[in-house]
């Protein structure tokens, strides 16, 4: 079974205290956005959920990042202190990140997959269409939203 990272629109000041109290973030995202019926759970503009599939359209979209400092890189959110830990990006990062993603098109993307490098056996375009984009859509949501509410984002681990 593998993992599923979720990305949560999270305002700063909340970020501050669960940095401030890592013991209470792992709890309080999981009740909250993870788990079905918690308050933020089929929130669109707060909750997006990217499956099993961060796996592969991560490593694609870093790839594709022609930002000037490659800032598409922390969109993965690996530097957990244990794996469940939450990964937090503030506002100012997760507009930077948001501008990005946005020049990162489909063509670059369709051009940069390279099928013996990722885990999926065959690219077809229903694959592609219904999958990847579809995910890669939604992270970019993620960043969109969080750049026009002015808020960072949080990734976890489910």
């Amino acid at each position: 079974m593998g993992i599923v990272k979720e990305y949560y629109r999270v305002e700063d000041k909340m970020i501050d205290y669960f940095v401030q109290n890592p013991e209470e973030a792992s709890d309080y995202f999981d009740n909250n956005y993870c788990f079905m019926g918690g308050k933020y759970h089929d929130n669109p503009e707060r909750h997006f959920y990217l499956d099993k599939s961060w796996d592969e359209i991560i490593p694609l979209l870093i790839k594709c990042d022609n930002s000037e400092n490659n800032i598409v890189k922390e969109i993965n959110g690996i530097s957990f202190r244990y794996f469940d830990d939450p990964f937090y990006i503030k506002s100012e990062l997760a507009a930077e990140i948001c501008d990005a993603l946005q020049l990162i098109v489909e063509e670059d993307l369709r051009e940069a997959y390279n099928i013996s490098k990722m885990k999926s056996s065959e690219l077809n375009d229903d694959l592609w269409k219904n999958y990847f984009l579809l995910y890669i859509n939604k992270l970019k949501a993620a960043f969109q939203t969080a750049k026009r509410f002015k808020d960072g984002i949080v990734i976890n681990a489910c």
